[in-house]
């Protein structure tokens, strides 16, 4: 398997002033390393942004390597005139829960979506629908509906010059 596949739209679409860069990589441990070199690639109109954008990368796409079994991970990254959007994407349905209010200090998990928190504006989590084949009912087609990923994302605003 490659390592990524990306994509990105060179110019912004006709009619919206952001642009989407979209990864797919699989699911292994230099996954991370890959999405946080992609980081200050994307954000070369955000100067400002790359530091924090890259460690929520780096935190994201870790707990998708860590505690999710999906095949392949998902990264967006959308820039606008003054907000960046980073979406991590994986094959699990169960959304992050933060710790308690003080992990232990020698804990080595925990402190993933509080570093998250403290770097964005705004972050959640949200499940992805999609629809499966089902294998065994070929006359009806399609199976039913189910919550078969989750999308985790940050928003970063640029400070006003």
């Amino acid at each position: 398997m490659p390592i990524a596949i990306a994509t990105a739209s060179p110019t912004p679409p006709a009619g919206r002033p952001e642009r989407p860069y979209r990864v797919t990589m699989p699911r292994r441990p230099d996954a991370v390393r890959l999405a946080r070199s992609l980081v200050p690639f994307y954000l070369a109109d955000h100067p400002g942004l790359v530091d924090p954008a890259t460690l929520i990368v780096s935190e994201l796409v870790t707990n998708a390597v860590t505690h999710t079994t999906s095949a392949v991970i998902g990264m967006e990254v959308h820039t606008a005139p003054q907000v960046v959007t980073v979406r991590v994407i994986d094959g699990s349905p169960r959304l992050p829960a933060r710790h308690g209010a003080d992990p232990d200090a020698w804990n080595e998990y925990g402190r993933g979506l509080r570093i998250v928190a403290l770097c964005a504006d705004t972050w959640g989590a949200y499940p992805v629908m999609r629809v499966h084949r089902h294998p065994y009912r070929l006359a009806s087609g399609w199976g039913r509906p189910a919550f078969s990923h989750k999308c985790v994302w940050a928003a970063l605003r640029e400070a006003p010059r």
